[in-house]
């Protein structure tokens, strides 16, 4: 019984130090320094840029594009939705998405997307990206 009434006290004598610890630390007010800064109001356009990003990335939407014409061989056919094509030319590699009004003709005929292969020979007519030279949005694919 001494034994229990030795282990109670303590304990309750370790908890009230704990305690003791705990509330009789108070921070000193050099330790927490808060700087504070003046507010800054200022009247926003929503009209007007905010970044210089529109010169680098132009508008898709109010960008002209520009209409071309491209023949070449199907490098690489990656079946996304909208399928897209990488077709090699004379003069370079072109990215080519097509849409779902996109027309396929092979001989005069319509022919499903899914017959563009690699290695084929194809003329591309589209509009080109208003963001990359060498990516295209194809109207009509013919193959050759």
């Amino acid at each position: 019984m001494m034994r229990l009434k030795g282990i109670g006290l303590s304990s309750l004598l370790g908890v009230s130090v704990f305690l003791l610890a705990c509330t009789s630390y108070q921070a000193n007010s050099s330790d927490l320094s808060v700087t504070q800064e003046p507010a800054i109001v200022t009247h926003v356009d929503p009209n007007e840029a905010v970044s210089s990003d529109d010169a680098v990335f132009p508008n898709p939407v109010t960008t002209p594009r520009k209409a071309m014409m491209i023949e070449g061989t199907v490098e690489q056919v990656m079946e996304s939705f909208p399928l897209q094509l990488t077709v090699t030319t004379d003069s370079g590699r072109y990215f080519v998405s097509l849409q779902s009004n996109t027309s396929v003709m092979r001989q005069g005929k319509t022919v499903a997307p899914g017959t563009l292969t690699p290695g084929i020979r194809v003329q591309i007519t589209g509009n080109q990206s208003p963001i990359e030279e060498t990516a295209l949005v194809a109207q009509t694919i013919q193959i050759r």
